[in-house]
C-alpha cells in the first residue's frame, strides 16, 4: 500500500513483483492522470490508484489491509498527528512480519518528533533509520533494536 502515488515511478519500483497488489491513494487529480499513463505505459497491472484524500481513503485501505501481511508506505501529510494516526491505524490491522516505511521522517522537526515517538515505541521491536525515511519491521518476540544506517 502506497500513500502517495506522485508520478508513478515509485510505485513501479514496489509493484515489480508483479504477483502483489499495489494499491496507491494520490489526492490530485492531474498527477493521478500522469500516474496512470506512466502504469498502464509500462504494462503494470497490478497496480490500484486511488484518486481521493488520505483521510477519506483510510477506513477503506485498512478494511483491505486487515490481517494481511502487508508493507505500508506512508508519505504525503508531514505533519505529526497525521503521520501517527496513520501508522498506529494500520499498525493496529496489518499481521505480524509487516513493514511500515514512513517517509521525509527528517522534512521537518515534526516529522523528527513522529519518528521518535515510534522508534521509542514498546510495541515496536525493530526500525531501521535510512535518514530519509524509516523502517518498521512488525516482529514478535525479538529484542528491541533501533538501528541508524550512516552512508
Amino acid at each position: 500500500m502506497n500513500w502517495v502515488t506522485s508520478v508513478g515511478i515509485g510505485t513501479l519500483y514496489l509493484a515489480s513483483n508483479t504477483s502483489t497488489e499495489v494499491v496507491t491513494v494520490e489526492g490530485d487529480i492531474t498527477i493521478s492522470e500522469v500516474a496512470k499513463k506512466t502504469f498502464t505505459h509500462f504494462k503494470y497491472n497490478n497496480i490500484h490508484i486511488i484518486n481521493n484524500t488520505f483521510e477519506h481513503s483510510l477506513p477503506g485501505l485498512l478494511q483491505s489491509a486487515s490481517g494481511k501481511r502487508s508493507l505500508v508506505y506512508i508519505d504525503g501529510n508531514h505533519r505529526k498527528k497525521f503521520v501517527l494516526h496513520y501508522f498506529n491505524e494500520f499498525f493496529k490491522v496489518i499481521a505480524e512480519n509487516s513493514v511500515i516505511i514512513i517517509d521525509d521522517i527528517r522534512w521537518s522537526k515534526e516529522m523528527k518528533e513522529a519518528w521518535s515517538e515510534i522508534k521509542n515505541n514498546d510495541q515496536i521491536s525493530i526500525t531501521v533509520d535510512l535518514f530519509f525515511m524509516g523502517i518498521v519491521f512488525l516482529r514478535k518476540n525479538v529484542p528491541k533494536q533501533n538501528y541508524l544506517i550512516r552512508f
